[in-house]
């Protein structure tokens, strides 16, 4: 059956923002400040300069939550679909995606969960079985972990616990399939990425600064408040199988 993908009405983010005029920066760096104190200003102000020198410069935090057991009852729940490739037109144009991307990911196995309301789409969130690969490294989840990436939610809709809803929804249904793990990224300074993760029962577990420029990069990888770095060219694997639940319980966002 084809997925009711609808499309919501269009939104246009403001010049400012586009433009990254000072208004925004500056609220966007009180936004940070206030989540994640001076640390994560200084990380944006160091990311900004990086780029402008053409060096890399990512800073993120692993998380991991089991799949649900059953279908939580949440209101909004039955709202929940899996897309199809025939949805790709409707969900490059709600989210921005460009169509081939889209159908390669559907062509990959990956699989995207929607969230409607009054016959909008206005959430989704994307879900990989096998290994994940971005900003040069590898990311391989066990045999019953799912990756999950690319995950939003349209500006309109934004604060109604629409992520929390549709990831438990979501999980309820893989965790029918095998799955018994949710792992994802999310970046240091996504707030409300992460407080919508931990209000789910996500724990973070790990968390890594990458540098790079010229196809080199450093990787400094904390796990159970122990940290290091390394050297790498090309791709450098990061294996999520030989996280233990303790693990995941005991380490603190970085």
């Amino acid at each position: 059956m084809r997925a009711a993908v609808r499309r919501a009405a269009p939104h246009r983010e403001n010049s400012r923002l586009r433009k990254g005029g000072w208004r925004n920066r500056a609220q966007y760096l009180a936004r940070a400040y206030r989540g994640r104190g001076t640390r994560a200003v200084a990380f944006l102000l160091a990311q900004r300069a990086c780029r402008s020198l053409r060096i890399e410069l990512e800073w993120f935090t692993l998380v991991a939550k089991g799949a649900a057991e059953e279908r939580p009852q949440a209101a909004g729940a039955s709202d929940f679909i899996w897309a199809s490739p025939s949805d790709v037109r409707e969900l490059a144009a709600v989210f921005d995606r460009s169509k081939r991307m889209l159908l390669d990911r559907f062509a990959a196995g990956d699989r995207c969960a929607v969230m409607a309301r009054d016959g909008e789409t206005v959430a989704c969130i994307w879900f990989r079985t096998g290994a994940y690969q971005e900003r040069g490294l590898i990311f391989e989840p066990g045999r019953e972990d799912c990756w999950i990436f690319d995950a939003h939610v349209v500006p309109d809709h934004r604060g109604e616990r629409l992520f929390t809803t549709l990831w438990a929804a979501a999980a309820a249904d893989l965790a029918r399939e095998g799955v018994t793990r949710i792992v994802g990224a999310i970046d240091v300074v996504n707030q409300s990425s992460m407080k919508a993760a931990v209000r789910h029962g996500a724990r973070p577990f790990c968390s890594i600064i990458v540098v790079g420029a010229c196809g080199v990069r450093f990787r400094r990888e904390r796990r159970s408040g122990q940290g290091s770095w390394s050297l790498y060219g090309g791709s450098w694997p990061v294996s999520l199988a030989d996280v233990s639940k303790t693990d995941e319980s005991r380490v603190r966002p970085p």
